[in-house]
């Protein structure tokens, strides 16, 4: 059985404000980059508050996990690694088996790969992949979304997340070459809305969508919550991570060692 198509893919866009005519333009236009400014300021301040001011290369984590999808319950290891420039490597290995996946997205495209615990490999749908790879250690996201033109950021405001006062960000892939259409598509199959705590800017939760391997035309809601915050060598990770899919609980991960800056190299996905 697959154990990772419950969770790679992408946040669909909800609200797209509308633009008077005339002054109205304007004022929109001057809105957005307010916006805009707004949450490029508190993404950095939460890159700083996860990683002391530190550059990280990579990280790989180590934890138990708890499966809860389709109707059973089974408890395992994973092993989850990630390298900047937003590239993958999730192994999980449950009594059922051991499955992988490998992913990278990049400003010219992305790829993706599933093993299952038959040993078969096959590729992740594209609508599944623009999200980002590194879910369990939103670090990268926020540095890709804070230096690279391929991401738009906006500052939806003060919200409530996991009963915690937060900061709503959203952010999506782009690309100036895209037709109207094009770039419909990918903001809707690349946006993610990222709470951080609006006291200590660290992340709270995840949200985006991903889609049955058939086809794209359903979204099914995803959560990631990030959980009991510890110091480790200078920097502050979440220690707990748990992973929802159409509200029910899929993965309780309980993470037992960090390193980071190991040099850790990741094969492409294709």
């Amino acid at each position: 059985m697959n154990h990772f198509r419950a969770w790679v893919g992408v946040l669909v866009c909800l609200f797209i404000a509308p633009l008077a005519p005339g002054s109205g333009l304007d004022t929109g236009k001057n809105r957005r980059s307010s916006q805009v400014s707004s949450a490029i300021s508190i993404l950095q301040q939460s890159l700083v508050a996860q990683t002391g001011g530190a550059t990280i290369t990579d990280v790989t984590m180590k934890a138990t996990v708890t499966f809860a999808g389709g109707g059973q319950q089974q408890t395992g290891t994973i092993t989850l690694t990630g390298v900047s420039g937003e590239k993958s490597l999730v192994s999980v290995v449950l009594p059922s088996g051991t499955t992988s996946e490998v992913r990278q997205l990049s400003d010219t495209g992305f790829s993706g790969t599933l093993t299952g615990a038959d040993g078969t490999t096959q590729p992740i749908p594209p609508y599944n992949l623009q999200t980002t790879p590194n879910w369990f250690y939103p670090v990268f996201l926020i540095s890709s979304a804070i230096s690279s033109t391929s991401y738009a950021t906006s500052l939806v405001g003060p919200s409530t997340a996991q009963n915690a006062a937060v900061q709503h960000v959203t952010l999506w892939r782009q690309q100036t070459a895209d037709s109207v259409s094009a770039a419909t598509a990918r903001q809707h199959f690349s946006s993610q809305d990222l709470y951080l705590d609006a006291s200590s800017f660290l992340p709270v939760e995840l949200d985006y969508d991903i889609h049955p391997e058939q086809g794209s035309a359903l979204d099914i809601p995803v959560q990631i919550l990030f959980m009991n915050y510890q110091p480790i060598q200078g920097k502050m990770c979440a220690f707990h991570i748990q992973v929802y899919a159409s509200n029910s609980l899929i993965y309780d991960i309980q993470i037992s060692s960090i390193t980071f800056n190991t040099g850790a190299v990741i094969a492409s996905a294709l």
